[in-house]
């Protein structure tokens, strides 16, 4: 409603807090409903602005889908915020002003924004609005139309129309009695003003609002939605009683009898927007209005959409760029003077005018078919082009009404007998349904109370989502963007099914098992296989021994989590023994409680009674066992780990415990994490009990997001995804068998399990989980100075990395341990973890040793330590980190007083001298170590030689290979005792040679019969430089620099985005190396990898055939190819096989095999040097893990 003669302009700005204290002053008693929203509304938003500013500035969390499956074109996504001058009521329709927290607006802005950070990194954002002009500032009031003031007519248990003399609500008469005079009403709606009108009761008696035959919801008396007539009312400020009759017209004296005083004006009101989308012209006979606070106001809309912000990756520019936009909704003076904050402009979006969806959607069109240039609609030269997408095109709109404005600025106006906002609805339908035929979706969110389902779901329809959600709150929106989100990164675009991740041991020996995960990307479920190995030529046996998925019981597993406030925390995954917490989590699913927790505890265990095919609620699954991706299965057996030769009671006591027979005849095992939430033991033999699961355990840690994997429009989360660790530790009075595990991308959380008798595991041998927290309430850590600063909880991230189970050479066990990445503070830790209880023994922080002088957060990879001197205890730990760093941990002495280094040892870096933060090249990979050539050689014996690769691949934009991507590197590190200051200090190698390779033997016709003269996969041949690690190396002289390592530049032609995310090998005088390259399409999944084997001390060409080239069986001096007419041995391959880890070794005295799974389901066998093909020199050390 809008008084027809006042038209002045007033800014009022106003708080959220003066909002709450107009609301409360003017209102008096509200209903609890609404004081009951006010207060929910109030809350949830104090918890998202505290997380709106101390949220640090980050990586990307690591992609929740599996990166080798997911193209890195990312879906482009268009919100569309209906920012009419309705959006300034509360999702009841009681006007609330334009910042109020409770408006539709304010929590509408507060959800989006959310969504940037939450989708950060994931996808393509922009935001649309309708278009405005004519915007003036104005004052806001609640009326209500239709009011009667006698009691009798207060019918609050029954929903009646709005045309009915009965009242469904009331609220207090701000002029009356407290608690005998309210005003009864069924229907309100905002009132503009160009003045602050206070409190107001008006009558008149022409008007009308009773239903009748061609106005069935009233609020008609036969006027015309555009031109009138307007009835005249007599407006009061004050007004008493009971009384609902009318007044004698202009008659003082009866006015006041009626209870009517302080007359205001006489005026007619002419219908808003907002009204005539209501379909209401009368206002009845007697209506008021209170003062709310200030707003924008436009009677019309221009009848088109505007583009606030272009789409662009959703980066923390992105997102910036969005929430200023949306954070700054206050009506303004001339000039504009926005009270400037973080995230307040004076560009904010401003809520004023109709609705014009057909228009909007139309603009939405001409936006992604690249035909919008309208300055007008918000174009501008930046606007294009649109992202990468792979046809993954997106529309959201987010709407609190139906259409009522066509692409003319002009009100839709329904003919007589015709439901309101037929026409317009029809119209903004035909307009997503063009927008579908331009290739782009269109969902409908209807953010309000009582909005109708059918006219929003006909354009959700025509959009081709078949219908729209429904939200009237901040949970409630939230789950509904969340879901279509969701639904959106869900939806496939050209992903490989299935997908293999080698999953063993690295090295085999003779009558040894291959084991082998693979899942299904459509259901994300998994399977596990073991296969036999034929000593002889390598091959695997055909069928499977077993596979594990389809031994899992329904019922009857051992199934074990951890309870952080128990003493001993280890407890059975059952509901009765979890902690409120943990039943909160697993009873509330999308933001509710749903009271399903011991229901979805069931589904967890393996129950599928509930699941939608058997007519509950829950996600079906064809297998049980998750996806297994990134986790590492670890083969647990009765492994001698040379303990025995420790001193007293410690190494006899060792002695005896690895001659027993319950050592020696233990059940081996497969310990490897899934996707379902679980860490699972599965039984490793040959035996008819091969591959049935012992146990599992689910960490505490992923219990927020347990409810999820329930879910039928389930979208894929890493859970228990990252690597683990296992060996035998000493408690100071027996010996155990420990497996260290990591949550990976699934979490910020490090626990470890005794497994010594994994037959008899029980709730026991639940040691304790990490989270950066005291592992226990209850345990104690005095012993080792627990501090605050040793539990900082901003310091682990995401443990990618694999935690080492050794002995330090004070005698303590520990678990080593990176803190992962995207941890709050950023830095790159190292965590020495007490191996019985977790307790932090000490924490070396590299941060204020860390040179680097970057922005950008850091994280430590995973370590590797090692025993220089034989006492099998470790003494040296080697580890990369984001930032390219290199360190060297110095861990011999006593535990809990080592140095944090004050420099790194190496800086990984694309050129020499100082290195820009643009040129460091992140070390993600475990590094490996190997002796450095013996006696007589030019290396003597001394020190130890480092290897690793650099690059990432675990942030979801690390699978798109742009135009100029980084150079990554293979290094080859000789560690003397002193660090490598600069690149210029190590020999370089280069790639000479990529493609397919002509045979050697081809040119003097001595291949094997049946030989191709070519490769039949691409090649790579690799320069064979001297290094000059002492000037009488072989080709170097007196004068020639002298070296201190390696370096080889995965770079042929061109950067293909190679690099190496795996730990390399050294076997045979040989180092090997898995790299990984992107798909150059960024709409094709997954990529390839190249194999390549190096001579381990000069990061060249092999002196000896690294491969079985020509395919005889035998790997000798016939493995060569010709290139540039000249004889050389191969360095790499590419098995076209997809994406490669680790290989997995099984040695001869002949050959080696080299088993390699892809992550296109196929599996090689490739034959190389085996033990007898290299006089590399051999040194007594240790590596342990």
């Amino acid at each position: 409603m809008q008084i027809v003669t006042h038209c002045l302009c007033w800014r009022f700005i106003m708080s959220k807090l003066i909002c709450q204290e107009l609301m409360t002053s003017v209102y008096g008693v509200i209903e609890i409903k609404l004081g009951y929203l006010w207060h929910k509304v109030r809350t949830e938003f104090s918890s998202y602005i505290m997380m709106l500013f101390l949220s640090p500035c980050v990586y990307a969390d690591p992609s929740q889908i599996p990166l080798s499956i997911n193209p890195a074109g990312q879906p482009n996504i268009l919100v569309i915020l209906d920012n009419s001058n309705t959006m300034d009521e509360d999702s009841d329709g009681v006007a609330q002003g334009s910042n109020c927290p409770s408006s539709k607006s304010e929590i509408a802005r507060a959800v989006i924004e959310n969504m940037t950070s939450s989708y950060a990194g994931e996808i393509n954002m922009g935001l649309m609005t309708y278009q405005l002009s004519s915007v003036s500032n104005m004052f806001i009031h609640n009326s209500e139309y239709d009011v009667s003031y006698n009691p009798a007519n207060y019918s609050p248990l029954t929903t009646n129309s709005r045309a009915s003399p009965l009242k469904s609500y009331r609220i207090q008469n701000p002029t009356g009695l407290l608690g005998v005079d309210y005003i009864y009403y069924n229907f309100n709606s905002p009132y503009y003003d160009a003045q602050n009108q206070g409190v107001g009761f008006c009558y008149s008696p022409t008007a009308n609002a009773a239903a009748s035959i061609n106005y069935p919801n009233g609020f008609n008396n036969g006027e015309n939605l555009l031109t009138g007539p307007w009835d005249s009312y007599r407006c009061f400020k004050k007004k008493i009683g009971s009384s609902d009759q009318l007044p004698i017209w202009q008659n003082l004296v009866s006015e006041t009898t009626q209870g009517y005083s302080l007359f205001n004006y006489q005026n007619g009101f002419l219908p808003s927007p907002i009204n005539i989308a209501d379909g209401i012209v009368d206002f009845g006979k007697q209506q008021s209005w209170r003062f709310v606070g200030s707003a924008y106001y436009a009677s019309t809309s221009p009848g088109h959409g505007y583009l606030q912000t272009p789409m662009a990756a959703l980066t923390l520019a992105q997102s910036n760029a969005i929430g200023n936009l949306l954070a700054c909704n206050v009506p303004q003076t001339t000039p504009a003077t926005c009270i400037q904050n973080a995230q307040c402009t004076n560009m904010g979006i401003k809520n004023a005018g109709n609705t014009p969806t057909q228009g909007t959607l139309k603009t939405a069109n001409d936006y992604f078919s690249g035909i919008l240039n309208d300055p007008f609609q918000g174009y501008l030269m930046s606007t294009y082009p649109l992202p990468v997408s792979c046809g993954n095109n997106v529309v959201i709109l987010v709407t609190d009404g139906l259409p009522d404005t066509d692409m003319n600025g002009n009100i839709v106006v329904d003919p007589i007998g015709v439901p309101t906002g037929t026409t317009a609805t029809n119209a903004a339908a035909i307009s997503a349904s063009n927008l579908l035929n331009s290739g782009v979706k269109t969902y409908v969110v209807g953010f309000g109370s009582g909005i109708k389902a059918p006219p929003l779901n006909a354009i959700a329809n025509a959009g081709g989502t078949v219908s729209s959600y429904f939200a009237s709150d901040y949970p409630t929106l939230a789950n509904a963007l969340d879901s279509i989100f969701h639904v959106i990164l869900s939806t496939p675009n050209s992903v490989t099914t299935l997908a293999a991740s080698a999953s063993n041991e690295t090295q085999l020996n003779a009558g040894t098992l291959f084991y082998q995960a693979k899942y299904n990307a459509v259901d994300w479920s998994g399977q596990l296989f073991a296969s036999n190995v034929n000593a002889n030529t390598g091959t695997l046996t055909i069928p499977s021994l077993w596979e594990a998925s389809s031994l899992l019981p329904i019922i009857g597993r051992h199934i074990y989590s951890y309870n952080p406030s128990m003493t001993s925390g280890g407890i059975s995954f059952l509901w009765s023994n979890l902690t409120i917490t943990q039943q909160t989590y697993l009873n509330t699913f999308a933001g509710f409680n749903d009271g399903k927790g011991a229901d979805r505890l069931a589904w967890l265990s393996g129950d599928q009674s509930q699941e939608q095919l058997q007519g509950g609620v829950f996600r079906n699954r064809t297998n049980v066992l998750g996806d297994i991706v990134n986790s590492n299965s670890v083969y647990v057996g009765s492994k001698d780990y040379g303990y025995g030769v420790l001193l007293g009671a410690e190494g006899s006591s060792y002695n005896t415990y690895i001659n027993s027979s319950a050592y020696i005849n233990r059940t081996a095992m497969l310990y490897v994490g899934a996707n379902d939430g679980m860490l699972h033991g599965f039984d490793a033999s040959s035996n008819s009990t091969g591959g049935q699961e012992l146990f599992a355990y689910v960490p505490n840690a992923l219990y927020p997001k347990l409810s999820h994997l329930t879910s039928p429009n389930y979208v894929h989360e890493f859970y228990v995804d990252g690597l683990s660790g296992v060996g035998d530790v000493y408690d100071g009075s027996a010996w155990h068998t420990l497996l260290a595990g990591a949550s990976g991308a699934g979490g910020k959380a490090l626990f470890a399990l005794d497994v010594t008798t994994p037959n008899n595991f029980s709730a026991s041998q639940v040691l304790w989980e990490f989270t950066s927290i005291a592992p226990s309430l209850a345990t104690d850590c005095s012993a080792w100075g627990a501090t605050s600063a040793n539990y900082d909880i901003n310091d682990l991230g995401y443990t990618l990395g694999q935690p080492s189970v050794v002995r330090l050479q004070d005698g303590h066990w520990v678990i080593l341990a990176a803190n992962g990445y995207n941890s709050a503070n950023g830095h790159a830790v190292l965590f020495i973890l007490d191996a019985k209880s977790g307790c932090v023994i000490q924490k070396l922080d590299t941060f204020n040793a860390d040179i680097s002088g970057l922005a950008t957060v850091n994280g430590l990879s995973s370590p590797i330590a090692i025993d220089t001197n034989n006492d099998l205890s470790v003494d040296t730990v080697y580890a990369g980190d984001l930032h390219g760093n290199f360190w060297k941990f110095d861990v011999s002495g006593s535990a809990g007083s080592y140095l944090i280094p004050n420099a790194p040892f190496f800086v990984a870096c694309t050129t020499s001298g100082s290195c820009a933060s643009a040129n460091r090249q992140a070390i993600t990979a475990k590094p490996n170590v190997g002796p450095a050539g013996g006696v007589g050689t030019d290396q003597n014996e001394v020190g130890w030689m480092i290897y690793f690769g650099t690059g990432q691949y675990f942030e979801p934009s690390d699978n798109m290979i742009g135009s100029n991507a980084q150079v990554q590197s293979l290094y080859g590190l000789w560690d003397q005792g002193t660090v490598i200051t600069d690149r210029t200090l190590l020999q370089t190698q280069t790639i000479t040679y990529e493609g397919l390779g002509t045979l050697a033997c081809s040119s003097s016709n001595t291949c094997p019969t049946g030989t191709p003269t070519t490769t039949s996969q691409s090649i790579a041949v690799v320069s064979k430089n001297a290094v000059c690690y002492a000037q009488s190396s072989a080709g170097c002289t007196a004068t020639s620099p002298l070296k201190k390592g390696w370096v080889l530049d995965l770079y042929y032609s061109s950067a293909q985005g190679e690099r190496i995310v795996s730990a390399p090998l050294v076997s045979n005088g040989l180092v090997v190396f898995s790299t990984l390259i992107p798909s150059a399409n960024p709409c094709a999944a997954g990529g390839t990898s190249n194999l390549i084997e190096l001579g381990a001390f000069n990061g060249g060409q092999s002196s000896i055939a690294p491969f079985d080239i020509n395919g005889d069986g035998v790997v000798n001096s016939q493995d060569q190819v010709l290139v540039n007419g000249v004889s050389q041995f191969v360095s790499g391959i590419n098995l076209a096989i997809g994406i490669i880890n680790t290989p997995t070794l099984m040695a001869s005295t002949t050959v080696n095999y080299n088993y390699i799974s892809g992550s296109m389901g196929a599996m090689a066998i490739v034959t190389g040097a085996g033990v007898g093909s290299s006089g590399a020199a051999k040194r007594s050390w240790h590596q342990l893990k």
